[in-house]
């Protein structure tokens, strides 16, 4: 099953939000006309910006004082991360931001468990259920 990273993504947003946490989508994907591109730049869209922002902080995490957490979705397979993106991600982790690029919700579940994150972890057939 390779899911579209908006279902893969959705589980996730689904997971935290019952979970209590404030996560916000960042909407950077998909194809638009030049004059929706310039309207979105105006308002703040930057491209290569993470898919969620997790705002509050790894409550796991044992090393430094993190902002929030930040992650970019890519699909299990086939998904890779543009060079925009890699430099966004790095300029957040400067910042003091978190960051991680996850291939797929059950990538994504394990990690954040990790870090603390009261989130389930999910199966391949969890993961339908889910959708």
């Amino acid at each position: 099953m390779n899911l579209s990273e908006h279902a893969e993504q959705a589980i996730v947003v689904r997971q935290l939000r019952e979970s209590g946490y404030l996560v916000l989508s960042v909407p950077n994907e998909g194809q638009r006309t030049a004059a929706t591109a310039a309207r979105f730049a105006q308002r703040g869209l930057l491209p290569g910006a993470p898919d969620l922002l997790v705002l509050d902080p790894p409550p796991g995490y044992a090393g430094r004082p993190w902002v929030g957490l930040a992650i970019e979705f890519k699909r299990k397979k086939g998904g890779r991360l543009q060079v925009n993106q890699d430099a966004v991600l790095l300029r957040m982790s400067g910042l003091g931001w978190l960051t991680l690029v996850a291939h797929g919700a059950a990538a994504a579940l394990e990690q954040l468990h990790l870090l603390g994150y009261r989130v389930g972890r999910l199966g391949p057939a969890a993961l339908e259920a889910r959708l």
